[in-house]
């Protein structure tokens, strides 16, 4: 499986391929979330990003509807004759029950995300279904984790989204602070660029969470 090199650290290839995704919704306007499906070797075989909000471009045939979760785009760039029965889908937040359903009903073999989703947190909503973080079980994607998170609440920051963004800090004190700091140095060029300028914050931030959590990342 292929491993990709950052400031931060190391990180599975097809969750940056994901995250690459969720930065360039970021550009473009919209929801920050992506998600790639690769093979057992690690090789990307389909990427998606959520397109429901930024403008419509024509690119996109999911685009613009309540359909264009970043699942569901790369799910729909997969061929129907694929067995995805050994492909592994990544997203960048935990799928919510419409896409869960679809990754099922696709057969893909294994899903995994980096984050839990900040829209739903501290809510009952049934579109979130069963919230699973899944930096309890795998520490060393808390600091992935709080970049993703960070990058989804740039639209809420803009907007105003006060609700959703306390909620967030009063569960995720360490994303809020890092959206924050994303929120001061955007516009940006690249991922990279950002997570340049950014590491050593969310090294921190990402060590508190860790010890406020009762985690040790290994």
């Amino acid at each position: 499986m292929g491993r990709t090199e950052t400031e931060l650290g190391v990180l599975d290839t097809v969750a940056w391929v994901a995250l690459e995704g969720a930065f360039e919704a970021l550009v473009a306007g919209g929801l920050p979330c992506g998600a790639a499906i690769s093979d057992a070797t690690g090789q990307v075989v389909a990427r998606g990003r959520n397109h429901s909000y930024d403008p419509v471009t024509g690119g996109d045939v999911l685009e613009g509807t309540p359909l264009a979760h970043a699942e569901l785009n790369a799910l729909a760039r997969v061929p129907t004759s694929r067995d995805l029965s050994g492909d592994t889908l990544w997203s960048t937040q935990q799928p919510c029950v419409m896409c869960t359903s679809a990754i099922e009903f696709c057969g893909v073999g294994h899903t995994r995300y980096l984050a839990a989703d900040p829209a739903f947190i501290a809510t009952d909503e049934a579109r979130a279904g069963v919230i699973n973080d899944p930096t309890r079980d795998h520490p060393e994607l808390t600091v992935w984790a709080i970049l993703a998170n960070a990058l989804f609440l740039q639209p809420s920051i803009a907007r105003g989204d006060t609700s959703r963004l306390d909620r967030n800090r009063a569960n995720e004190p360490e994303t809020v602070a890092a959206a924050r700091s994303v929120a001061a140095v955007l516009p940006i060029k690249s991922l990279p660029h950002l997570i340049g300028m950014l590491a050593s914050d969310l090294e921190v931030l990402a060590h508190e969470r860790l010890n406020r959590m009762g985690l040790t990342k290994p």
